[in-house]
């Protein structure tokens, strides 16, 4: 009986820690203006578009791990300018990233 609460209070604890680390990258993800560079045509339109795998590949570079399917973005982006892309990091916890599409 003693070893079964003692795994509780582990289980309990792991989950704590994780649901802190979240709560950080939530913040993390909030506070950070993500730059995107992008080869564009002559009038601003994008060869393409940013796709969630391009962002997190991006963030990746900056030592913050998200999984592309945890990144939403709206609409299609393929114009030059700011967005909001919304990150589902689980247990309910959310939050916005902004990104700048800017010119190579």
């Amino acid at each position: 009986m003693a070893a079964l609460e003692v795994r509780k209070e582990q289980i309990r604890k792991k989950a704590l820690k994780e649901q802190e680390h979240l709560a950080t990258l939530a913040r993390t993800l909030s506070d950070l203006l993500l730059r995107v560079p992008v080869k564009t045509g002559e009038n601003g339109k994008l060869f393409g578009s940013v796709t969630t795998m391009h962002l997190a590949d991006l963030l990746a570079q900056k030592e913050i791990r998200v999984d592309k399917k945890q990144l939403h973005i709206e609409s299609p982006i393929r114009e030059l300018g700011e967005y909001v892309v919304s990150v589902n990091l689980g247990h309910s916890l959310h939050a916005s990233l902004k990104i700048e599409v800017v010119s190579e």
